[in-house]
């Protein structure tokens, strides 16, 4: 009996010491923008203080405050912004109308920052040369972006993979302005005989040129092609 009250004692006593770290834990909930100019848009729920006259007639979107900075001073605010997540699609988007830098921008949920515990969202929808192409959702301490975003798929010991997606251009040479040789559609097998070690911005997407070779296109295809429409095979070193 003794024993038992000991243990249940000591279970109460281990549940109060983290209760404080449970409540602390829980941490910022705000989304990041980053500019390469040094600017940075955060932006946070303000439904609770928004007066429900005033949200009616937005939905599905939800006010959100948006504050723009740079060298920790204030450049603008942006009160009111109508903007919000589409669960069934892991998109956060913000309406026409408004008047901050993102109105009618649309960001896609891509993958979980380990090194910060947050969430990394691409522009999809309303992108352009000013709109930066990460947004970051941080539950935790994200704070700076170049810290763990990663603006290219890092592979470059990836010999081979498939085309990701229909009618892929293959280039004469790793420019737009090349000439088209032939396409490529999903799932194309593909050898990796060159790349561009250069980070390229094209229509929201970030990657680099890459030389190859669709050995099962007959006749063989050989060119360039943007390789954030290729999904890389493995290397070997990693599957060992």
């Amino acid at each position: 009996m003794r024993n038992g009250l000991k243990t249940k004692t000591a279970a109460f006593l281990l549940l109060i010491c983290l209760l404080p770290l449970s409540v602390n834990a829980v941490g910022p909930t705000d989304l990041n923008i980053y500019w390469d100019s040094g600017e940075w848009l955060r932006i946070y729920d303000a439904y609770y203080e928004t007066p429900e006259e005033d949200r009616t007639g937005h939905e599905p979107y939800s006010p959100y405050n948006m504050i723009l900075k740079k060298d920790n001073k204030i450049i603008k605010k942006f009160k009111k912004q109508y903007c919000g997540f589409d669960k069934s699609s892991s998109r956060f988007s913000c309406e026409k109308g408004g008047s901050s830098p993102i109105a009618g921008v649309t960001y896609a949920q891509n993958k979980w920052l380990k090194k910060c515990r947050g969430t990394l969202y691409i522009c999809k929808q309303g992108c352009g040369p000013d709109i930066p192409r990460e947004m970051i959702q941080d539950p935790w301490e994200c704070y700076l972006g170049d810290d763990y975003i990663e603006p290219c798929q890092k592979n470059n010991n990836a010999k081979s993979g498939h085309i990701n997606a229909n009618s892929v251009n293959v280039r004469s040479k790793p420019s737009l302005k090349s000439k088209v040789l032939s396409r490529l559609d999903i799932k194309e097998y593909v050898l990796i005989s060159k790349r561009i070690e250069e980070c390229v911005h094209i229509d929201a997407e970030m990657g680099e040129w890459v030389k190859i070779q669709a050995p099962n296109v007959d006749p063989v295809v050989e060119g360039w092609v943007y390789d954030a429409f290729v999904e890389y095979s493995m290397p070997v070193e990693e599957i060992n």
